[in-house]
């Protein structure tokens, strides 16, 4: 495999923009260092929060790419599919994938709400970071960035032992069976998928780097993650436990995953949330970013 030489030039152009924006924050605080006047404290307020969101951004942007580089790696090592095992493991704890995705369906209400719900992520994410940049919750920013690096290295690292194509893959429900939400529902990844571990010299590039997981649901660990971030914000964390929620039943029609993936998401989130609770990376989070 290879690194396409256009994913350099988007990465240059992105540290670039990164470090401006680091170096106008450092000016506006030379600036308006020693000057006490209420517009200045205002003006330094808002330029160290919007540095505290740039930060967390410009990480989670290169993190995603180092672990997306991974992920396509996995894939392209092409070990036997898992799907059928997966399937079966559904079935012994009772559940019914394809019953469940006509249950779904066939209410206009539902399927529309799991479809928005899940598409969320990214949005909650960035609200997020907005939410505890600006709110001064600097260690409450570094806890979720922390238990997001957690989740997703340990979710690339089963994916590569436990590589699957995904619940609609596996079963070909016909579309009339899933109209009610997304054309390519929990196929987006497919063609990537394939190419990368059928080609023998596949080329890597950006736009490879997302959806490629099946087992286990980053999805849902990120739900939980993000949920527990807003914990103790008042009129904030009712709405993320539910909205989060529904992300997280959304990721069995909408992405396509088995109940095992979506059990196996929420056992990698809560033993992330375990483990930086407890020494040593309890105090390492506690640092202020």
């Amino acid at each position: 495999m290879r690194f396409a030489i256009s994913n350099f030039r988007v990465i240059a152009a992105i540290l670039f923009v990164f470090s401006l924006w680091f170096c106008i924050f450092r000016v506006i605080f030379y600036r308006l260092s020693g000057d006490w006047s209420p517009l200045a404290k205002a003006i330094s307020a808002v330029a160290r929060g919007a540095e505290i969101f740039l930060r967390a951004f410009a990480f989670t942007v290169l993190f995603g790419w180092a672990g997306g580089t991974f992920v396509c790696l996995a894939t392209s090592a092409a070990l036997p599919l898992q799907d059928t095992r997966l399937a079966a493991l559904d079935r012994m704890l009772g559940f019914d994938w394809l019953q469940f995705l006509a249950f779904t369906n066939s209410y206009a209400a539902i399927s529309q709400s799991l479809v928005l719900a899940y598409h969320s992520a990214l949005p909650q994410m960035l609200f997020l970071y907005l939410l505890l940049s600006f709110g001064r919750r600097e260690a409450r920013l570094a806890e979720f960035l922390s238990l997001f690096c957690l989740t997703f290295s340990a979710t690339c690292f089963l994916m590569l032992l436990v590589p699957a194509a995904g619940a609609y893959s596996h079963y070909h429900p016909s579309r009339e069976a899933f109209d009610g939400f997304s054309v390519d529902a929990g196929m987006w990844h497919y063609q990537t998928f394939t190419m990368l571990r059928t080609q023998s010299a596949a080329v890597i590039k950006m736009e490879h780097l997302k959806g490629l997981v099946t087992f286990p649901s980053f999805h849902t660990a990120l739900a939980i993650i993000t949920a527990y971030a807003v914990r103790n914000i008042r009129f904030i964390v009712l709405p993320a436990v539910v909205l989060n929620g529904i992300v997280i039943i959304s990721t069995l029609p909408e992405g396509g995953h088995f109940l095992v993936d979506v059990l196996a998401g929420a056992v990698i989130a809560l033993g992330a949330i375990g483990l930086s609770r407890g020494p040593p990376f309890g105090r390492l989070m506690k640092c202020r970013m």
